[in-house]
């Protein structure tokens, strides 16, 4: 009969009975139970504290600090919380520690450092990582990497997923101690698997610098990826869009990208953008496509500016606007992207939003043209040919139209062929060699 067990341990605790004070206290103090009473709980454990049992100490200590079943009461709260870690109570100690720590209460670091001890001497678990961070970072006393080690490895073999992943992390950069690749792949597994999510991207960047399974670092960013983590998100969005390390799901991409995008990671906010733009995985919408292309181009996303120009020029999803395609082209170009070279040629050579410049857009076309631009190859081939930008010189038009012909651009064939009607024989044969050592040359300085 639970309610005669109770009314006897009650009577017992009254008469000044420890342990059936103790057994109350927990008993009205368990917050997950029917018979939750914190005022009762309070009353049992502060009878047992005035017994100087620590655990009790400890209990009515929590009780005051927090304003559970009595009034808020912090200086008395620390009262106990000290009694109760003099008395040897790790979980006072590490608590008390760390209030002095974080500057809740006075004292030094050196108090707390040794506070941390006491409890990590017990085997109480917490007190590990804490105290091996104040070995780390030299609080309270010398900086000493072997202390740091020996309780960072406690902590890490205790399961605590946040010390795994630091000491995987320092195990892999090898700046504070010395690098260990195997321990370092342990222990930012571990942390992954126990749920921490940057554990989860880190491990996966790990696997990626040593080029294990695709397939296995995937899972990983998809883990991360899955408690919301930004980074994790746009990497698995990416991967899984392009089918690396798993099958291609568009759907999916999109779902872990749009939500990179909302969070501000700019490159996923180029890539969400590309993929509403053409409609894949998501509903196309040029106007969201041109918004994040924007965001991400404000940001300095170089790929970013060259497609938020082009909706800019094609009056996609915005007004149509020249001036301002050509100024993100110039920026995207300015940022390393050299295709953008191509389209900001297109805007001076027909003066649209910039004043027609032909030396400019013969400048640019060469620019894309050595990058492998099909196009610019064929254009710059006309530049030449009709004499705009330089002196008039059928023989390079004819190398470009030829490079371009050999890779499959159709109209380069027939400007090549119409081109030789106009050239000696003696001129073609040259222009084949030049088109022919500048391929050699990977089509630089042709």
């Amino acid at each position: 009969n639970q309610a005669r067990a109770i009314k006897l341990f009650a009577s017992a605790a009254n008469n000044g009975h420890l342990w059936s004070q103790i057994f109350l206290g927990d008993h009205y103090g368990n917050s997950e139970t029917a018979h939750f009473e914190p005022t009762k709980s309070y009353h049992y454990f502060k009878l047992a504290a005035l017994q100087a049992n620590d655990y009790a100490q400890y209990r009515v200590a929590n009780f005051l600090l927090l304003g559970i079943g009595v009034r808020a009461d912090q200086t008395l709260g620390i009262r106990y919380l000290e009694q109760s870690a003099s008395s040897g109570s790790a979980e006072a100690q590490h608590l008390l520690a760390s209030f002095i720590l974080n500057k809740k209460i006075s004292g030094d670091d050196k108090e707390a450092l040794e506070l941390f001890k006491a409890a990590a001497n017990q085997g109480f678990e917490k007190a590990y990582a804490p105290l091996g961070t104040m070995y780390r970072m030299g609080i309270g006393t010398q900086i000493d990497l072997e202390r740091l080690i020996y309780w960072y490895e406690l902590a890490a073999k205790s399961g605590d997923a946040e010390t795994q992943f630091e000491l995987g992390m320092m195990y892999w950069a090898g700046n504070e101690i010395l690098p260990d690749k195997a321990k370092a792949r342990t222990l930012l597994q571990a942390s992954a698997d126990n749920g921490l999510d940057v554990g989860a991207y880190q491990f996966a960047m790990y696997l990626t610098e040593f080029e294990e399974d695709p397939f296995l670092i995937t899972s990983y960013f998809i883990k991360s990826a899955q408690s919301d983590y930004i980074p994790g998100l746009f990497q698995a969005g990416k991967r899984i869009r392009n089918g690396d390390g798993a099958d291609i799901d568009l759907t999916q991409a999109s779902l872990f990208l749009g939500k990179a995008a909302i969070a501000g990671h700019i490159e996923a906010q180029y890539e969400y953008a590309d993929m509403v733009r053409k409609g894949e995985g998501v509903k196309q919408d040029f106007k969201t496509a041109a918004k994040y292309f924007q965001l991400a181009a404000n940001s300095g996303n170089g790929p970013a500016m060259a497609a938020y120009a082009n909706m800019l020029e094609n009056g996609e999803g915005v007004i149509t606007d020249f001036k301002n395609a050509a100024i993100w082209y110039e920026k995207a170009l300015n940022s390393g992207v050299t295709n953008a070279a191509h389209n900001l040629a297109l805007m001076y050579e027909t003066g649209r939003g910039v004043e027609q410049d032909y030396k400019r857009a013969f400048g640019l076309y060469k620019q894309a043209a050595e990058i492998g631009i099909l196009q610019a190859q064929v254009n710059l081939g006309i530049l030449y040919a009709r004499g705009l930008a330089s002196t008039q010189d059928f023989e390079r038009a004819h190398m470009w139209f030829n490079i371009a012909a050999a890779s499959g651009h159709q109209s380069a064939l027939k400007f090549r062929e119409r081109i030789s009607t106009k050239m000696s024989r003696n001129a073609i044969s040259d222009a084949q060699k030049m088109a022919k050592i500048c391929v050699e040359k990977a089509l630089r300085g042709c």
